[in-house]
């Protein structure tokens, strides 16, 4: 998942009890790696590597 231009990227981890998909990612050098709701993530990109499975 990435935010606009690209400025934050986080980890799809799967979905919460109510079907909201969850993401892994660092929300400040203070508090390390959190999971949260999608919040202001806005396009979601999957690597090359993946594409014949």
């Amino acid at each position: 998942m990435f935010y606009p231009k690209d400025s934050h990227v986080g980890i799809v981890d799967g979905w919460d009890e109510s079907g909201n998909v969850q993401i892994i990612h660092c929300a400040s050098g203070h508090n390390g790696m959190v999971i949260t709701a999608r919040g202001g993530f806005v396009a979601v990109g999957r690597s090359n590597e993946y594409e014949d499975i």
